[in-house]
């Protein structure tokens, strides 16, 4: 339900904690999932 509100959104990134949401690879659209140390360090985008 979170990754299809992203895609409503047309969300560029989801900053989580959640181990199993940053496991995500493969999305049949555009978002980055990071972590939210990633997300303000600016590693990974």
């Amino acid at each position: 339900m979170l990754l299809e509100c992203c895609l409503a959104a047309k969300a560029d990134f989801l900053i989580t904690g959640d181990k199993d949401l940053l496991e995500i690879r493969d999305l049949p659209f555009s978002l980055k999932i990071l972590t939210p140390r990633d997300f303000v360090e600016g590693t990974n985008i």
